[in-house]
């Protein structure tokens, strides 16, 4: 029998993580290293501390808090755009565009999901 919550835990996991990443890229592309610098960081401490059942449930109650707060900065930001003067340019546009805060809602969910307490500490045990 597979543990179906443990494994979606561990994919959810991951996978924000991995867009992080390469999100970082991205903008290491333009410019800009202190995002990939910040998920290559996370990466390396989630590696660090994989055997270490507290440290690990600290480090994911952090990096739930961090997804929120990312995705809730992009919701009002996008949000004060749309109601004031438009950004100029176009990455930004698009960063907070209905695709935007569509990724960004996804990201708020995900966050929650990775703070609930119940299902982290399921997947630590």
């Amino acid at each position: 029998m597979t543990n179906k919550p443990r494994t979606l835990y561990t994919v959810i996991l991951v996978l924000s993580l991995f867009l992080f990443l390469i999100k970082g890229i991205q903008y290491a592309v333009l410019g800009s290293y202190i995002p990939l610098v910040l998920a290559l960081v996370i990466c390396m401490l989630f590696y660090l501390n994989r055997k270490n059942k507290k440290s690990l449930d600290i480090l994911i109650k952090i990096w739930a808090l961090l997804i929120i707060i990312w995705s809730l900065l992009r919701l009002l930001i996008g949000t004060a755009d749309q109601f004031g003067k438009e950004l100029m340019e176009n990455h930004l546009q698009e960063n907070l565009g209905v695709t935007g805060s569509l990724i960004s809602l996804l990201f708020l969910v995900v966050g929650f999901y990775l703070f609930n307490k119940k299902r982290r500490q399921q997947w630590l045990n």
